[in-house]
């Protein structure tokens, strides 16, 4: 009897380990909760339009103004703009049997007038006339050239040539972070930090 009673506690002592095992390994079960989120961003657009209504003029005389020679600029961006503007000797590439006596520049022989040329407005900063300030979204119609005329100084050379003129247009976005990183700085495309200031308004 008192065999089989220590037999018993054995096997319950055994059955509540494997209990206490079981308990010890078991699942649990935790509250959780899960979601996600989108973060949607647009960004700016620099651009702008530009519209050329110059035609190709033929038996010019110097002194005598280019029938419709014009260019202007629509600020299409979505922020605002600083904008630079470089006048530069046309290629044959761009227009084939172009001359350029190899000393003279665009404003050697055309004389150019428009919103350009209004130094309240426009910075000639060595090739590149700068913006004075940024440009506001949506500004249109800028005249940038509303005139050109050959001038009375041209030589004997241009006589029976073709010439013409490019006019390169530069856009960055109006903070000061774009114009340090691409236009201020040294080299030849760079503008000095004091120039910056009074043209570009920064600093």
């Amino acid at each position: 009897m008192t065999e089989r009673k220590d037999q018993a506690q054995k096997s319950l002592i055994a059955l509540l380990a494997v209990v206490a095992i079981l308990v010890i390994g078991g699942t649990v079960a935790w509250f959780t909760f899960n979601a996600t989120e989108t973060v949607d961003v647009e960004t700016a657009r620099i651009q702008f339009d530009v519209t050329n209504s110059t035609v190709t003029a033929t038996n010019m005389l110097p002194g005598e103004e280019i029938p419709n020679a014009t260019v202007a600029i629509t600020n299409t961006s979505t922020r605002a703009a600083f904008m630079r503007v470089k006048l530069d000797r046309v290629t044959e590439a761009e227009l084939p049997g172009a001359f350029y006596h190899e000393t003279d520049m665009p404003e050697d022989i055309f004389a150019i007038t428009g919103d350009l040329t209004d130094t309240t407005k426009w910075v000639k900063i060595g090739d590149w006339y700068y913006h004075v300030g940024p440009i506001a979204s949506s500004v249109t119609n800028i005249p940038l050239i509303s005139a050109v005329t050959i001038l009375t100084t041209v030589g004997n050379e241009y006589q029976e040539r073709v010439t013409g003129f490019r006019v390169t247009i530069d856009a960055i976005q109006g903070t000061q972070a774009a114009a340090e990183s691409l236009w201020v700085g040294t080299g030849n495309d760079r503008i000095t930090s004091t120039q910056a200031t009074t043209t570009l308004g920064l600093w």
